[in-house]
C-alpha cells in the first residue's frame, strides 16, 4: 500500500481454527488458504497449537479469522491488545457462527467484515455486528495453475477420471444421492464415509487430497456440488 509515494506497512494478524501441534502442516482447506494468504500479505499466522497464548503481540493493524470451531483456544488477549485492528472473519460454512474470540469482540462493541463464498441469509452469523459482507469463492485461493514437474510421470494424457472431495453436508443429500455414483471417486474423511452412504451416494471412496503433493493434478475433472438452503437465499 502506497500513499504519496510511500510504502505503508500495515502488521496484520490471521487467527486459523485448526487445532493441532505449531510443526505440523494440515491439509484442510482453511488452514491452507490461512497460508497462502499469510504469506501473500505478509502476516502473522498462528492457530490453536498448545503454547499459541505464551507469547501474545500487540499493535496489529488488521485481525484476520478464518474459519470457526467450538474447539478453537486461540485468547482473546490476541484482540483485545490491538484495541484498534480492523477485524475480518473468513467462512467457507453457512452453518458456522463466529469464532469464540471475534463473537466476544462482537459483544464488546466491535464489528468486523465477512468474507465468505455464501450470502449472508443462508449464515448463521449474526448480521447486527457485521459491517460489510463479501462474497468470493474461497476454493480459488487454493489453485495453484504451476505445472507438476515431468519426473512425477503426471502428463496431460494421463490425467483421468472425476473426484468429488469434502465433508459430508446435510443440506447437499439430495445432490450426494444424485450425482455421487459409481463414475464419481469421493475423497473425504474416514469419519464421513457412513454419513455419504445413508445420503444415498454410491461413489468408490479414495484417499484424501493431499495438497502438498499432487493435489488434484492427476484427475480430469472434479464435481462442485451446492446445498439446497444456499441455493434457495440466492433465489431470494
Amino acid at each position: 500500500m502506497k500513499l504519496n509515494n510511500k510504502k505503508i506497512i500495515m502488521k496484520i494478524l490471521i487467527i486459523d481454527s485448526h487445532k493441532g501441534t505449531e510443526s505440523g502442516i494440515p491439509q484442510n482447506m482453511h488452514w491452507q488458504n490461512s497460508k497462502i494468504l499469510s504469506e501473500y500479505l505478509g502476516a502473522d499466522l498462528i492457530w490453536s497449537y498448545p503454547d499459541v497464548n505464551e507469547n501474545i503481540k500487540s499493535g496489529y493493524d488488521i485481525i484476520i479469522f478464518v474459519h470457526a470451531s467450538h474447539y478453537a483456544y486461540t485468547d482473546y488477549k490476541w484482540i483485545q491488545e490491538s484495541p484498534d485492528a480492523r477485524l475480518y472473519y473468513i467462512t467457507n460454512e453457512y452453518n458456522l457462527g463466529e469464532p469464540r474470540t471475534l463473537w466476544m469482540a462482537a459483544k464488546e462493541g466491535r464489528k468486523y467484515d465477512v468474507i465468505a463464498n455464501h450470502p449472508h441469509q443462508a449464515s448463521k452469523v449474526v448480521m447486527k455486528y457485521v459491517s460489510d459482507w463479501h462474497i468470493l469463492n474461497l476454493n480459488s485461493l487454493i489453485y495453484s495453475p504451476k505445472p507438476q514437474p515431468k519426473q512425477q510421470g503426471l502428463f496431460e494424457e494421463q490425467r483421468n477420471g472425476c473426484i468429488y472431495y469434502g465433508s459430508f453436508r446435510k443440506d447437499r443429500s439430495l445432490y450426494f444421492k444424485k450425482y455421487l455414483d459409481e463414475n464419481i471417486l469421493l475423497s473425504t474423511h474416514s469419519k464421513n464415509i457412513d454419513k455419504f452412504r445413508l445420503a444415498g451416494a454410491t461413489s468408490n471412496v479414495g484417499k484424501r487430497i493431499d495438497w502438498g503433493k499432487d493435489g488434484l493434478f492427476p484427475f480430469k475433472q472434479t464435481i462442485y456440488l451446492e446445498d439446497e438452503k444456499t441455493h434457495i437465499s440466492i433465489i431470494i
